[in-house]
């Protein structure tokens, strides 16, 4: 595949549509980290119908990818020509952030549902097909492996971007590792600096992490006073969080674009700290009394009561639709947070983050299976989930300990912010640890 250059972009072809990216969307691609994009993009562009990149946690994957797809769907002089690019990731939430690149979001979709259409001939894919695949490190071999097969069948490009140093994939084997050692280390580019962070501290702080100098890393934040270290077990821990949480949005109350996320090791973990972060929501009016309690699950299968109330911010854990038409709008996807505004006997109406509501039937949410409600509250998300995401600030909370978290998981907690990353630890649990 790497060796088939037919499907190749030429250097005119991409410096067109780097003026007219930078023209329409207001990019920088003359500084240091600039001409940095536009080696891995004339690699990625110019290379076969097989090209992979690596780079670090807010690198600006985005902006390298915008002038590549503009140049691939720019209209040719004769019909027939003009190429059509899918998007994809392990997760939903990752795959129609591909959007934001130009991809069409009609075309965005989880590796295993481009998968599965492709198997049943609803996708067209030809030689003048491009697929993006962002978050490779977090894709498995066994899918990695289909999608070749498929290309190999049917003759389109593969882009393919990611980082084996950020969350890694829940199956066997490492993508990214094969795939750099099958095409060699060299046609692999890797853009190793952060645009995301504000501050070179911080990106370095990170990158500690990353290099797996976990040490360091704790050291650097002890420093700058960003560590929270919670004398006690659990409980304490995901009470501290919250605190966190609600002096950090007192302190930059009113303060226009500011976000805050946090993150957790585990769905058990996220809720619970999402429950206590509720209960100060509902201390200042945001969240009403609880409405209904429903009996839900994760999507691990983890079962729990979850009572909702009017204000609730709640995580989704499959694509969601409205009632609105017979098919439905959707609404959210896996790992997608909406805000309840109303709770009926049949359901609840919720809204979006994009700012689009909708009702949304209870048998709309049940596992198939157990007929339980797949949600939980939103405001904390799993490591997982979180990657990719970008916010003024992050928390990342460790409140059962270090033990579930890896250097990989480590560093995707660490290098969400562009400001600051808060990390909360319980004493208690980390003692008993060790």
């Amino acid at each position: 595949a790497a060796a088939d250059r037919s499907g190749a972009l030429t250097p005119a072809q991409i410096e067109r549509a780097v003026r007219d990216v930078s023209e329409r969307d207001s990019l920088d691609f003359s500084d240091a980290h600039g001409r940095a994009q536009r080696r891995v993009m004339e690699v990625l562009g110019t290379s076969g119908r097989l090209a992979v990149a690596t780079g670090v946690a807010g690198s600006g994957k985005t902006a390298l990818l915008k002038p590549l797809i503009a140049a691939w769907t720019a209209p040719t002089e004769r019909q027939g020509e003009e190429r059509t690019v899918y998007g994809t990731a392990l997760a939903t939430r990752q795959a129609i952030q591909l959007a934001d690149a130009g991809i069409d979001p009609r075309n965005t979709m989880p590796i295993a549902g481009l998968l599965a259409r492709a198997g049943r001939g609803d996708l067209v894919l030809n030689e003048r097909s491009v697929i993006v695949v962002d978050e490779l490190g977090q894709v498995g071999t066994t899918q990695a492996l289909a999608l070749l097969r498929l290309r190999a069948e049917h003759g389109f490009s593969i882009v393919a971007i990611g980082d084996d140093r950020q969350g890694q994939s829940i199956d066997a084997g490492n993508s990214i590792a094969l795939l750099r050692e099958a095409l060699g280390a060299g046609a692999v580019p890797e853009l190793e600096g952060s645009v995301r962070q504000a501050r070179q501290r911080d990106r370095d702080t990170s990158a500690m992490f990353r290099a797996g100098d976990a040490a360091g890393g704790i050291g650097r934040l002890r420093e700058d006073g960003a560590t929270v270290l919670v004398q006690g077990g659990h409980r304490r821990a995901v009470e501290a969080v919250a605190d966190l949480w609600e002096a950090r949005h007192a302190a930059n109350a009113g303060r226009a674009g500011y976000t805050l996320t946090a993150s957790a090791p585990t769905n058990q973990d996220a809720r619970l700290i999402g429950a206590a972060i509720r209960e100060r929501r509902r201390a200042t009016g945001a969240v009403g009394p609880d409405q209904v309690t429903v009996q839900a699950s994760d999507q691990n299968g983890q079962n729990y009561v979850l009572p909702l109330a009017v204000g609730d911010r709640v995580r989704l854990f499959a694509t969601t639709r409205t009632t609105a038409s017979p098919r439905g709008r959707i609404i959210g996807n896996n790992g997608s947070v909406a805000e309840v505004e109303r709770i009926e006997a049949g359901g609840v109406m919720l809204r979006n983050a994009s700012g689009k509501g909708g009702f949304v039937g209870w048998d709309a949410l049940r596992d198939p299976a157990s007929g339980r409600v797949r949600l939980t509250y939103g405001d904390v998300l799993t490591i997982d989930a979180i990657q990719g995401a970008t916010s003024t600030e992050h928390i990342n909370a460790l409140p059962g300990g270090s033990q579930a978290v890896t250097g990989f998981k480590a560093y995707v907690a660490q290098s969400r912010a562009r400001e600051a990353t808060w990390l909360v630890v319980a004493d208690g649990m980390e003692r008993s640890e060790i």
